[in-house]
């Protein structure tokens, strides 16, 4: 799958599939108070993952990011350790995203829905993108991976 900076820019053809999910509700350990290191609160989280690919169809789940997969991870990422900050969920949250050589870029907006009585959130967004280099002289990208053409 080409990356970005292979798309046709000469006529500015470009084709990126957006792949979200939105309001994951998680119950998890985060926080700095004492208070929030021994009962878990509610973080809704919102992703926005864009992929660049070639126009063509795609009808198999093996060539696309699979949302119930990375909804397991993010799942067992945030249930399964204690984070003291958002950023850090956040950050971690991306990095585990960003493993999937296909996804260029990500937005994930992390919310704690219960820690003020007068207000419904508080929480971060973050963005991440892949580091774009460009491709040796007569190679292909393809799936993440370098090809000598």
């Amino acid at each position: 799958m080409p990356l970005i900076e292979q798309n046709n820019l000469a006529t500015g053809e470009m084709s990126v599939r957006h792949v979200f999910i939105r309001d994951l509700m998680i119950d998890c350990i985060i926080g700095v108070h004492d208070s929030e290191h021994h009962a878990t609160q509610r973080l809704r989280i919102n992703l926005d993952m864009y992929i660049p690919e070639e126009k063509t169809s795609v009808h198999e789940l093996r060539d696309v990011v699979c949302y119930d997969d990375v909804i397991r991870k993010i799942t067992r990422l945030v249930t399964e350790k204690r984070f003291r900050l958002l950023e850090t969920v956040g950050d971690k949250i991306a990095e585990l995203c960003l493993n999937d050589v296909r996804i260029a870029r990500i937005r994930v907006m992390l919310e704690k829905l219960d820690v003020y009585k007068n207000a419904s959130s508080v929480g971060i967004e973050i963005w991440r993108a892949r580091a774009v280099t460009p491709p040796a002289p007569h190679s292909v990208r393809e799936h993440g991976s370098l090809l000598t053409a």
